[in-house]
């Protein structure tokens, strides 16, 4: 099966893009960045995933952020996504092990689009140090993608693109929360395909390259995290054990397709 003709969706708005700038000069005059508002964490450990054909610095104002804003940031490992999948879902692996053995608690991981893919799989191989996972824009359930950006993905992903996905896109264990963040206006990725039905998701409007410098996502991010650290508190004090979630947050069950 081609890769490009199978996945490809030529209508995707890839020109919007070019507004990717304007999200990250959004975000850095903004209140969340300065954090206002925001409620801080206590040093739990977050791996952040990079996209296809970015380096673990693109990550750096995510990184930088967060923290700011009372977490531990960890690269993934990968350097630059530019490699086999299998590669890059090892390298997430080791820094999950390292992130645990540094802070013996378990990691949170976020991904954006390729990235949240991998962050997924890593998770299938250790669901028991691992707690979250929040996606932006990633196409974790099914792949339909603009032409010009599968061409490129075709140049390093040439293992059997069906068996692929079939194996990073199973469902997550119950002990993991999921949270995926998606925008409709995305040019590079579309946006039907970056949420599934058993996890939580959150509109974000903005770019598909700037979801990791959108202030409206930095926000849902902090929510998000908040959401679950506290519920492993009221965990581990035997309270019962009612699902926190953000305000903004609605099931991907109750979007329109």
């Amino acid at each position: 099966m081609s890769l490009n003709s199978s996945y490809a969706d030529p209508t995707l708005p890839l020109w919007r893009e070019a507004f990717a700038g304007l999200d990250w000069l959004s975000l850095r005059f903004s209140p969340v960045f300065a954090g206002y508002g925001i409620e801080r964490g206590h040093g739990e450990a977050v791996v952040l995933v990079p996209g296809i054909f970015a380096a673990d610095a693109s990550m750096i104002e995510l990184s930088g952020w967060l923290a700011r804003m009372g977490y531990r940031p960890y690269a993934s490992g990968i350097g630059v996504n530019a490699v086999r999948t299998e590669t890059a879902i090892a390298a997430v692996v080791a820094t999950i092990d390292r992130a645990h053995a540094e802070t013996g608690a378990p990691v949170r991981l976020i991904g954006h689009s390729l990235g949240g893919v991998i962050a997924r799989a890593a998770a299938l191989r250790r669901p028991d140090r691992v707690s979250q996972i929040i996606t932006l824009g990633s196409p974790v359930n099914g792949l339909s993608a603009h032409p010009a950006v599968l061409a490129a993905a075709q140049l390093i992903h040439r293992e059997d693109i069906d068996a692929c996905l079939a194996t990073v896109q199973q469902p997550l264990p119950t002990n993991i929360d999921e949270t995926n963040m998606y925008s409709k206006t995305d040019g590079v990725v579309d946006w039907r395909t970056c949420h599934r039905p058993d996890a939580t998701a959150i509109e974000i409007s903005g770019t598909h390259t700037a979801l990791i410098a959108n202030a409206a996502a930095y926000a849902a991010i902090a929510s998000t995290l908040a959401a679950r650290a506290l519920r492993s508190r009221t965990q581990r004090h035997g309270v019962g054990a009612r699902r926190a979630l953000p305000a903004s947050a609605h099931n991907a069950s109750t979007i329109a397709a």
